[in-house]
């Protein structure tokens, strides 16, 4: 049986496996390696854009339940938004997290399905009873509660691999591409709004698929808390701000300080740098707002001055109107010295969009804290808007552009 024939048959095959895992392959774009795409793999790797490529020669030397197996690996990858969630986490930690995560929901399914088995040369993250090296307890944990649990030394770390690749972010170099010289290329970026636009699409057909897989009862290595954890998320806002910076802050090489790798190779060496960082902070002070919540976004934006180095911050209180501006910068914003929290009206962020078009308009990032009952400004001008929004605020859908997180 060639490749094309136990690809087919494992796409049939999942239809009844896998409700939830069906749609997803259904909607993936997935061809043989045929010489026209720039990247060649001896297996197979798939990207954050629901593209799958294998080598058919792999492929038709698996047998079809595992080759079933490898379909599911690939499109649980995607619909647990795997690729998209990596942000800077070390490359190889993260691979093995998540290939426990999938390929344990894999071996927990009851029918023709099974991961390849290990070569002589290579073993898999394949786990046996929920287990496999330093994780435990696989079907009740997150992928990033897998991470956490790898030593960070990689000398401790199981000797282990996955059988495919994970393209990170741009759609022609998979995480692990050599450039000419031989050194890996290292992750791609993707951009914010791209990213943005990449989560809409497979929330929206995992949260189809999810109703699909509860109408089946059938609920292989904790997959439905896992799609839940995906629906459900609540993102940190200093996540994603971080998530932010390294996507989008340039940085920049200075020999003013040296490295620290400097001394210990003998070779004078350039240390990074980046560019300061301007943030706007739009506290809502209306009257909707509780002093217990007014209290809490005073303590998210102290807690940018710890989390972040080299940042400015506008701070504006703002009700139906913009009351007070303050500027701080670096170890100020921990503190917000002569901080007053004026308002107690209707809300209105139009009035802020507008102040910051006319004296922010180089912030890179607004931060706009908020129950979200507001009059909203018609686009989000040049800034990344990031709304934080209170545990009882409105829905994310009433938000025309921007990314919604909340408080917890």
């Amino acid at each position: 049986m060639d490749h094309t024939d136990k690809i087919v048959r494992a796409r049939i095959a999942m239809q009844k496996l896998c409700p939830f895992i069906y749609l997803i392959i259904t909607n993936m774009d997935i061809k043989p390696w045929d010489g026209r795409d720039p990247v060649r793999h001896e297996t197979a790797w798939v990207d954050a854009y629901g593209h799958m490529r294998y080598a058919p020669e792999w492929i038709a030397s698996l047998s079809q339940e595992e080759v079933t197996g490898v379909l599911a690996h690939e499109a649980l990858h995607i619909a647990l938004q795997h690729v998209s969630r990596a942000g800077t986490r070390d490359v190889e930690a993260w691979n093995a997290a998540v290939d426990a995560k999938v390929n344990d929901i894999i071996v927990s399914m009851s029918g023709r399905i099974q991961c390849p088995h290990d070569t002589k040369d290579m073993q898999y993250v394949v786990p046996q009873n929920h287990s496999w090296g330093p994780f435990s307890d696989i079907d009740k944990k997150s992928a990033e509660q897998l991470y956490d649990e790898i030593p960070k030394q990689k000398s401790k770390r199981p000797k282990a691999k996955g059988w495919d690749i994970h393209k990170f972010g741009d759609k022609s170099e998979p995480s692990d591409s050599k450039s000419s010289d031989g050194k890996p290329n290292g992750r791609q970026r993707m951009s914010q709004r791209e990213l943005e636009g990449l989560e809409r699409k497979w929330r929206e057909l995992i949260s189809q698929a999810a109703v699909l897989q509860r109408m089946k009862g059938d609920n292989p290595g904790g997959l439905l808390e896992a799609i839940d954890g995906i629906l459900q998320a609540s993102v940190g806002w200093r996540d994603l701000l971080y998530s932010y910076i390294t996507n989008e802050i340039p940085v920049d090489y200075t020999y003013r300080r040296p490295s620290k790798k400097s001394g210990a190779c003998g070779v004078y060496l350039p240390s990074t740098e980046s560019e300061l960082l301007r943030v706007v902070c739009a506290l809502d002070t209306s009257g909707s707002i509780s002093r217990e919540q007014l209290s809490q976004f005073a303590s998210e934006v102290a807690a940018i001055g710890a989390t972040f180095n080299n940042v400015e911050v506008t701070l504006i209180t703002c009700d139906a109107q913009v009351h007070d501006v303050y500027e701080y910068f670096g170890r100020e914003v921990t503190e917000l010295p002569g901080l007053k929290l004026r308002g107690r009206g209707g809300t209105d962020h139009r009035p802020v969009a507008e102040w910051i078009e006319h004296n922010r308009p180089d912030a890179c990032v607004v931060v706009a804290m908020t129950d979200g009952y507001t009059s909203f400004p018609e686009d989000s001008g040049p800034q990344d808007w990031i709304w934080v929004v209170v545990r009882d605020g409105a829905q994310e859908d009433v938000f025309p552009f921007g990314r919604v997180v909340r408080i917890t």
